[in-house]
């Protein structure tokens, strides 16, 4: 099974980094990482590009759709499994994607959610 993780992101350089190593080190890796950016102004495609698992899809600002760019980055996506990512999400334990995969498996279930602590 091929996992997928987007990302959407603009002016994310001082979050991207630790969200790319914190889903580097899940114990279950997904495939790819695609990060769309929204015309970023700092380092963020840079930094998402040195990642070994990213693919950068760059989109003009005035093109960013909460709901229209997340179906493009789907589709663009290789995995049998796409997860979602906010670009300042802290995950916090090495099993998240594990557990979300996990769940997905179960007889009925199209898709999962995980929590979010503000």
């Amino acid at each position: 099974m091929r996992i997928s993780a987007v990302i959407p992101t603009r002016n994310a350089a001082a979050e991207i980094g630790s969200l790319l190593t914190a889903i580097a080190k899940q114990t279950l890796k997904p495939s790819e990482i695609v990060v769309v950016d929204s015309e970023s102004s700092d380092e963020t495609v840079s930094l998402a590009n040195a990642h070994p698992l990213a693919r950068v899809i760059s989109i003009q600002r005035g093109d960013f759709n909460h709901g229209g760019t997340r179906d493009m980055a789907f589709r663009e996506a290789v995995g049998d499994v796409v997860l979602f990512f906010l670009q300042d999400v802290v995950i916090r334990d090495e099993t998240y994607i594990e557990t979300l995969v996990q769940a997905t498996l179960l007889d009925g279930v199209a898709c999962a959610y995980g929590r979010q602590v503000a």
